[in-house]
Formats: C-alpha cells, sequence, structure tokens
C-alpha cells in the first residue's frame, strides 16, 4: 500500500461500530489481501456507504492510506450477497463462511488466485450449492494456504478443525458438519 489513495474490490467480512458514527470495516482485496479499514460517518443516517458495509458484500472502494489505519472514504456496491428473497439458514451460512475466512487469512497478504478463490465459494454459498463441494473447497483452501487437510486432522468439520487451528471457538453456526449417522 505505498500510494497515498487506491481504488479496488473488497469482500466486506466483518464490521463493527467505532465512535458515534464511524465503522471499522474488515475486509479481503485482492491488491492487499485481508485488511482493516476505517469507514469515517458510515453510520450517519445520510451516508452513501451506510447499507453498502454490510458483511458479504463486494463493493469497489476508494481508499486513502494514512499513518495508521486506512481510511475507506467512497464505497460502491458491485453485488450484493443477497439480492432478493433469503432465509435464516443461508445468512447463516455466510456468515459463518465469512468467520472462517477472517480466521485462516493473515492481515496483508494473499496471492492473487486466492481472492477468487473465495468469492467462489462465497457464491456457492450464497446458492446454497451442495455442503459437500462447499466442504472440499474450504479443505482446499486450507491446503493452499499451508495448513493439513482436513482429512488428515481428527476433525469432522472444517469449524472444528480451524477452531483448533487458532485456538479460539467460532461464533457462527454449524453447517458443514459432516452426518454421523
Amino acid at each position: 500500500m505505498a500510494q497515498n489513495s487506491t481504488t479496488t474490490t473488497a469482500l466486506i467480512l466483518k464490521r463493527h461500530n467505532y465512535k458515534e458514527t464511524d465503522r471499522v470495516v474488515t475486509l479481503v482485496t485482492q491488491d492487499w489481501g485481508k485488511v482493516t479499514v476505517i469507514a469515517k460517518g458510515a453510520r450517519k443516517l445520510h451516508s452513501s456507504k451506510r447499507g453498502i458495509l454490510e458483511p458479504g458484500n463486494l463493493i469497489k472502494g476508494y481508499f486513502v492510506h494514512t499513518k495508521y489505519m486506512p481510511l475507506l472514504t467512497q464505497a460502491e456496491m458491485l453485488e450484493a450477497c443477497f439480492p432478493q428473497k433469503v432465509t435464516l439458514e443461508q445468512i447463516r451460512n455466510l456468515q459463518l463462511t465469512l468467520e472462517l475466512f477472517d480466521r485462516v487469512l493473515v492481515e496483508e497478504e494473499l496471492e492473487h488466485d486466492f481472492y477468487d478463490q473465495l468469492l467462489q465459494i462465497r457464491s456457492r454459498v450464497i446458492q446454497s450449492q451442495h455442503r459437500g463441494q462447499i466442504r472440499h473447497d474450504f479443505d482446499s483452501l486450507l491446503t493452499r494456504l499451508g495448513y493439513p487437510s482436513l482429512k488428515q486432522s481428527e476433525h469432522d468439520s472444517i469449524t472444528d478443525y480451524v477452531a483448533h487451528l487458532t485456538e479460539k471457538p467460532m461464533r457462527s453456526w454449524e453447517f458443514l458438519q459432516t452426518a454421523t449417522n
């Protein structure tokens, strides 16, 4: 992030409120990997960024790099995570997916083709594709990131495995667990 200001696409992983009107947003970009930025005034009633900075959305962001934390000055929606009707299960699945991404990715490190793989997994989760395929995609991602395969561990689910790897319990709903019948 050498330039003073740049534009890039980003997948929003999470966000939380900061001060009275600001938001701190964690996102993944193709150019910088996982990065945390501040969106000044994003919680103001008439802010153009207010509804755009939701987890799971794909945005085009305009950033100004400061000494401490990059500022997200403008955001344009490229793809909403759920443009139409959505079920609670779809929301839970996407939330878990974003939490898994957040856990396994390291700040400011990501090879270009990993970004495409993250977007592919996100798309499959949003479209509610077969869980076995999504589980396989996550296992492939973990292996490419340098972690042992899920098959080489004693864990039955990706969420248990990532919780073990990060030594922190997952907060999202469990949906990638294999049936134990």
